[in-house]
């Protein structure tokens, strides 16, 4: 790991009309999330995001967290506006997944 320098990490993602992942950049705080999309190989939803390894967690298995919401087409949103941030949206076979990620009061994104 190159501390103090960015680096791009995929994390993977349940979808299903409304599904929540908490996901850790373990060792590192995220900076923003970059894309989302299906993992060429195993066709599994994927978010990509630039983190930055922390030389606070270093020693430490800590690090940022954060949770995502995924909505099908057609499923309400059930966050509201101003607790949400847009990444993308995927089509994996005949579905469409809609990525949100919960803000949380400190976030840093």
């Amino acid at each position: 790991m190159n501390y103090n320098k960015p680096e791009i990490w995929k994390f993977s993602l349940c979808a299903d009309d409304h599904a929540v992942t908490e996901i850790e950049a373990s060792g590192a705080r995220f900076q923003k999330f970059l894309h989302v999309g299906l993992d060429p190989r195993t066709r599994e939803l994927c978010l990509w995001a630039e983190v930055l390894p922390d030389d606070r967690y270093k020693s430490e298995d800590i690090g940022d967290f954060c949770t995502v919401h995924v909505y099908g087409t057609g499923f309400p949103i059930e966050l509201e506006e101003d607790d949400r941030e847009y990444v993308g949206t995927a089509q994996q076979e005949n579905f469409i997944w809609h990525v949100f990620v919960e803000r949380g009061e400190d976030d840093l994104i």
